[in-house]
């Protein structure tokens, strides 16, 4: 018999999650021997080993599983618009009058004119002495891959051209009082596409309550998607259409999609198609360690009167960042 591990990456923030973590942990244990994995992000930072992840994926991972905080969870309504596989559709609802055929939306929206990504975060969710130190240290993974990435995966799962837009400019900063001196704790990009939509993607720790949001905006020439993070609930706006999709309530705590997700894929495998994270974090990552600017420009010190002006506006006409 084959002896693989079976990886959970479990993150609890309740007693609830707590409860459904050791829950699934104890199912889970039943598929050790059968050489199942599941693994969030980063699945690698480095470029030799993600060029030959993105060759052999099907084998690679044909048993594995890519979990994703935002866009298998907190954006995954957002996801299904784009993507609507089978396999995520009871953790959703789904207001009255929204069509079926949801190909017909996004038709409507029409092309992409702006979009806005945000993870700005306060304090109580940033890295302290005590609490997730290590995830600002770059040599580990830092914020470029442990936040920043979050908006490059949601970017893609809603179809942005980025591999072919143009970095135009970039903000790094770290904040002035950070456990973690030296290391970025700020990121804020604007890109160019192809059919010239302006997309801001911008993380950020330490952040003043009053510049705290996470959440994103798509602006198309015929509607516009305003997705909630906090609350998993994507708006849609089209000249006909006008309602919303949101996470169920019984799957609102923090992971419960995610493992169920792994749980639903470590019981039946894969359906015709793959239900995880995988192509998505491979093509992010790619695009991020190809991306020199994010990994040479130095950070710039920045305190709480700093933030507005290194976090980049999706409008143009207010543009503050340092161009390249």
């Amino acid at each position: 018999d084959r002896v693989l591990s079976l990886q959970v990456f479990v993150r609890c923030t309740s007693l609830l999650c707590l409860i459904c973590a050791l829950g699934a942990l104890l199912q889970g244990y039943r598929w050790l021997r059968a050489g199942l994995d599941v693994v969030e992000k980063p699945i690698s930072a480095h470029t030799s080993e993600i060029a030959q992840l993105k060759r052999r994926a099907a084998v690679l991972f044909k048993d594995g599983f890519a979990a994703s905080y935002y866009t298998l969870e907190k954006s995954l309504p957002l996801t299904y618009l784009y993507n609507p596989h089978r396999s995520y559709l009871k953790y959703l609802e789904f207001s009255e009058g929204l069509p079926k055929e949801y190909a017909s939306i996004t038709r409507e929206l029409g092309a992409l004119e702006a979009a806005r990504i945000e993870i700005l975060e306060g304090p109580n969710r940033s890295p302290s002495h005590d609490r997730r130190l290590w995830t600002l240290d770059p040599t580990k993974s830092g914020e470029l891959y442990e936040t920043f990435i979050h908006t490059v995966t949601v970017a893609l799962s809603a179809e942005v051209d980025l591999q072919r837009s143009n970095l135009v400019s970039l903000n790094v900063g770290t904040f002035r009082n950070s456990p973690k001196k030296g290391c970025p704790t700020l990121y804020s990009a604007v890109l160019e596409t192809p059919g010239q939509a302006r997309i801001v993607l911008s993380s950020g720790k330490y952040m003043p309550e009053a510049s705290c949001r996470r959440s994103a905006e798509f602006v198309f020439s015929g509607g516009r998607l305003t997705m909630d993070f906090n609350a998993k609930r994507l708006d849609i706006k089209t000249p006909t259409v006008e309602g919303h999709i949101r996470v169920r309530d019984e799957y609102q705590c923090n992971y419960a999609v995610s493992m169920s997700l792994a749980m639903d894929f470590m019981q039946n495998g894969w359906s015709a198609s793959r239900f995880d994270d995988l192509d998505n974090q491979l093509e992010a990552l790619s695009w991020l360690v190809s991306s020199s600017p994010f990994h040479t420009q130095p950070p710039t010190l920045y305190d709480d009167e700093d933030v507005e002006r290194l976090v980049q506006p999706m409008d143009p006409a207010s543009q503050t960042g340092v161009l390249l």
